[in-house]
């Protein structure tokens, strides 16, 4: 596996995909991943489904993959809402491979590129997602890329008879300083 920093940044490509469905191995990693979207056992019928069904103009599946060895080990959805609002967008199903790059700084520099994707790319102002707050890992990458927590979002989903909150997190342009 490469160094942080050997990696590219660029659209996703199907032939990953069987790669990503087998990242999720559990309901809860599942509802952690992508929220009440998707039932347990993950299949990758499903998932090609939902990347089929989003409305190509405003969905962006991206991933990151190891310069070395061309396999993914990060993945995200950037999400425009309305395609005439340049604040209306979210960033949705970030996963990073858990065995051979979770720890490593790989999800913070890879939301950087998303980031980078959204401000210089698509020219956004505003750029939100939404994260469980049991998810201590996922809420520090998202503040060391420069987000900010804009509110509480309370018993969003339920897991083993469990309630899950959820912070809504966000970043503007102006606050982006394009590094990590």
């Amino acid at each position: 596996m490469s160094e942080k920093g050997q990696f590219h940044f660029r659209a996703f490509p199907d032939s990953d995909a069987e790669r990503l469905v087998g990242w999720v191995r559990s309901q809860k990693e599942l509802l952690e991943w992508a929220g009440p979207n998707f039932s347990f056992p993950f299949s990758l019928e499903d998932f090609r489904k939902h990347l089929q069904s989003q409305p190509e103009d405003r969905f962006h599946p991206l991933c990151l993959l190891d310069s070395d060895t061309e396999q993914i080990v990060a993945y995200g959805e950037v999400n425009v809402v309305k395609a005439d609002d340049p604040i209306a967008v979210e960033l949705t199903r970030i996963i990073v491979d858990p065995v051979n790059a979770r720890g490593r700084g790989i999800g913070t520099a890879f939301v950087s590129l998303l980031l980078k994707f959204c401000f210089e790319d698509l020219g956004l102002t505003r750029v939100a997602l939404n994260v469980y707050t049991h998810n201590k890992p996922a809420v520090r990458c998202y503040e060391k890329a420069g987000f900010a927590q804009e509110g509480l979002r309370r018993q969003v989903v339920r897991c083993n008879d469990i309630y899950w909150d959820a912070y809504v997190m966000a970043i503007l342009r102006n606050e982006w300083t394009g590094t990590i």
